[in-house]
């Protein structure tokens, strides 16, 4: 299963919706996001890699 970082309950409980499995890290190493950004270059095309960010950036925004 993909884990995802997170920082809150709130941020747990969408992740878990998601599928994924929430994991609490307070900051992630630089290795955490060369993997991040290698699982998202193997499963997912340019176009979906921004319209992933772009979602992860509203949700961190909002607070969701």
């Amino acid at each position: 299963m993909i884990k995802i970082p997170v920082s809150s309950k709130e941020k747990e409980e969408l992740v878990r919706k998601a599928g994924f499995e929430p994991v609490y890290i307070s900051e992630p190493t630089p290795e955490d996001k060369a993997e991040l950004e290698r699982l998202k270059e193997l499963f997912l095309g340019v176009p979906a890699q921004k319209a992933l960010n772009a979602i992860l950036t509203a949700l961190v925004i909002t607070g969701k």
